[in-house]
């Protein structure tokens, strides 16, 4: 699994994620359209800009672009998250994209927490993270979306 930062040249690798509602289906609620995932990349890249360590990534898996990986840090926690292309849910990569990000995200020395966001409707991603030891610290409402943040316990 390798990682590498969206540059400004990556747009459309990002776009291919996602316009697909069964990517986007958990994150956002549905597909998004060209000008809006112009709007989110722009903030990935602003937050890309301004951090070597940490970053949105761009996912290889044996030379193929297959997803996406997040690793935010902010106030001694870093937020992991992640996106696979359709063709590649199902294959245990979404697994070893994880334990790519928990690995990445260990290495800042800083960092008290490692978190991740998910619609409390998302039981793949629920299950995934607790297979790697994540609990469920708070339930709440954002946006009229029911959601979980689940820690990574020490």
């Amino acid at each position: 699994m390798e990682l590498k930062q969206y540059t400004s040249d990556d747009f459309m690798l990002y776009y291919a994620l996602t316009q697909h509602e069964s990517v986007m289906r958990y994150i956002t609620g549905n597909a998004l359209n060209e000008d809006e995932t112009a709007r989110k990349f722009d903030k990935v890249m602003r937050y890309n800009e301004n951090n070597r360590t940490t970053g949105h990534y761009r996912v290889y898996f044996e030379g193929k672009y297959i997803g996406y990986g997040k690793i935010t840090i902010s106030n001694k926690e870093i937020e992991v998250g992640y996106m696979l292309l359709p063709a590649y849910i199902g294959r245990g990569l979404g697994k070893k994209l994880l334990a790519t990000l928990i690995d990445y995200a260990k290495k800042e020395d800083t960092v008290y927490v490692i978190f991740a966001i998910i619609q409390s409707e998302n039981d793949i991603s629920r299950n995934l993270l607790k297979s790697f030891g994540f609990q469920t610290v708070a339930v709440y409402e954002e946006n009229g979306t029911r959601c979980e943040r689940l820690e990574l316990a020490n």
